[in-house]
């Protein structure tokens, strides 16, 4: 497309009708990624019910679309014979989530460059690829603003915007159409001009969010049944609403709990709903952290770029089984089974491959955190890391705060001296940190906890001394002498589920919890206990409360 187009026709139009009322989206930088680092959570969870504020909630926010949210979105509307352009985006990370940085992310002048390629590159490749213009159009347009036309921008603009366009909007689009096609020679090409445009707009690059007054209480505000779609949409699915999910929110079965709750239930019945929900508990057990995992090749020859991929897929097995199927999500973390092929059973001395093999009593195995996987990638490339192995239960699966280490904090990192076969020398090294008063606060919360899984070295085998090792410890008072005792204290520990709660309502929703919400996430973790922790009855929980469905202006209380 012309320069002159680009920027005069096409730029002039998304300014003027597809930005209006959406401000300060361009901004200077990504937000990096974070490591584990330490929870962004209050102490709400400490206060008694009895001195929590009444329920207040959020404010309203845009939330920019993943490159996986919008690719998925754009396969779901055009097909999946779309070709989609790759990206070159990295990936946006706020404590670790994708979920909470797009919150709060603005789009880069490159990006937008970016996006402005990609949507032209699509919209020609739609015109001109039969089955792509037989799916957009419907019909054959004796011009590039008949009522073919017409139609067809509205149903496929419906679609990514995931709400009615504006006849006007329609209309400008049509505009646009015309006049490209008198530009370029060619009905075709203004047909692409306008679905480009579409495609450029923040209606769809962004989930944007203003409410309503809530018709049974004018002092709140509701989500609009459009943006409760894109909402259970998202959340479920990681893409965006079909047409059964637009019906019901045109029809108002979106404006009550029992309306969303039942379209919660057909989302989480669509098979959909694994490929949506997978990548956030990826993100949660740091699965794709198997893929950079790097051990001493004289010392760990085991190392090999097929085991690790075994082990990546031996945790997605994990959460398939537990988080995406129907059983106890928190059994996870004790159920002595592996998802293992040939190459992780001979690691694990298993006789056999298969999935959910049961671990021997032996093994000293019981559930996540003695996979080779997890053990691997919270380990050193030299030698195994109690600090790492402790540090990610408190943080990230019980939400403890652990402060980053000081600066001038020392570390064993590739230090040859350090032992991976003597869990006797490696405590006597460790013990150091309860000398230092500056290091003692956070290593007696996170060490105590990884010397339970000093019966594994740093490629997740067991030693062959393991039944002499020293492997007791303790988690908040409650003491064990193995890892299976250990994985049982995380299990039974009330900050467990009480932090998945947590977490996983700040994916459904792209922020932290505030204070004010206190009362709805206690609730989510009732009706979790309720289900025996079950991921798709707090995905139902989650989605009736009051957190997900009102928000509110920063000038209302």
């Amino acid at each position: 497309m012309p320069a002159v187009l680009k920027w005069h026709r096409l730029g002039t139009f998304a300014g003027c009708v597809l930005l209006s009322a959406c401000t300060g989206l361009i901004g200077d930088s990504l937000s990096a990624p974070n490591d584990v680092g330490a929870d962004s959570s209050s102490n709400a969870r400490d206060i008694p019910e009895s001195e929590l504020p009444q329920f207040l909630a959020s404010t309203a926010a845009m939330k920019l679309l993943s490159v996986q949210q919008r690719n998925d979105s754009l396969h779901d509307i055009f097909g999946a014979e779309l070709a989609i352009p790759e990206t070159l985006n990295p990936p946006r990370f706020s404590d670790g989530f994708s979920s909470l940085a797009l919150g709060s992310a603005s789009l880069t002048a490159s990006e937008v460059e970016s996006f402005e390629s990609e949507a032209e590159a699509i919209a020609r490749q739609v015109m001109s690829t039969t089955s792509l213009r037989t799916r957009f159009l419907g019909c054959v347009p004796s011009s590039a603003s008949d009522d073919c036309v017409r139609k067809a921008l509205a149903k496929v603009g419906r679609r990514l915007f995931r709400a009615p366009v504006a006849d006007s909007t329609v209309g400008a689009l049509l505009s646009l159409s015309a006049a490209s096609a008198t530009d370029l020679g060619g009905i075709d090409q203004g047909i692409a001009a306008a679905l480009s445009a579409l495609l450029q707009s923040p209606r769809f690059l962004y989930r944007v969010e203003n409410g309503e007054t809530d018709p049974d209480d004018p002092s709140r505000k509701r989500f609009t049944a459009y943006e409760m779609a894109t909402r259970l949409a998202f959340f479920i699915w990681n893409s965006g609403p079909d047409e059964a999910l637009l019906a019901a929110a045109q029809n108002g079965e979106l404006d009550t709990t029992s309306g969303i709750a039942t379209a919660a239930s057909r989302l989480l019945a669509d098979g959909r709903s694994k490929t949506g929900l997978a990548p956030y508990f990826r993100e949660l057990l740091v699965v794709d952290d198997v893929s950079l995992v790097t051990k001493d090749p004289d010392k760990f020859p085991e190392m090999t770029t097929s085991l690790a991929e075994s082990m990546e897929r031996e945790l997605n097995a994990y959460i398939e089984s537990f988080a995406l199927e129907d059983e106890s999500f928190l059994d996870m973390f004790v159920t002595p089974v592996a998802f293992a092929d040939d190459e992780l059973a001979a690691h694990y001395d298993l006789p056999s491959a298969g999935n959910r093999v049961n671990f021997p009593a032996t093994s000293g195995r019981a559930g996540f955190l003695t996979t080779a996987g997890y053990l691997a990638i919270h380990a050193k490339r030299l030698h195994t890391s109690p600090t790492l192995r402790g540090l990610f239960v408190r943080n990230r699966l019980l939400c403890d705060s652990i402060p980053p280490p000081p600066a001038d904090a020392g570390t064993f990192e590739d230090d040859p001296s350090v032992p991976d076969a003597d869990a006797d020398d490696m405590r006597a090294l460790l013990s150091m940190h309860q000398q230092n008063p500056s290091c003692a606060s956070c290593h007696k919360l996170m060490d105590p906890l990884g010397f339970g899984l000093e019966a594994f070295t740093a490629t997740g085998a067991r030693h062959a001394d393991a039944a002499q090792r020293d492997l007791s410890g303790e988690l908040d008072g409650v003491t064990f002498t193995d890892a299976p005792g250990m994985s049982r204290a995380v299990r039974s520990s009330p900050k467990l589920a009480d932090c998945m709660v947590r977490r996983f309502y700040r994916h459904a929703v792209s922020h932290h919890e505030i204070l004010g919400e206190e009362r709805s996430i206690r609730a989510m973790s009732a009706a979790f206990a309720d289900s025996q922790y079950r991921i798709a009855s707090l995905v139902v929980a989650i989605v009736q409360s009051d957190a997900f469905r009102y928000t509110r202006t920063e000038s209302s209380q």
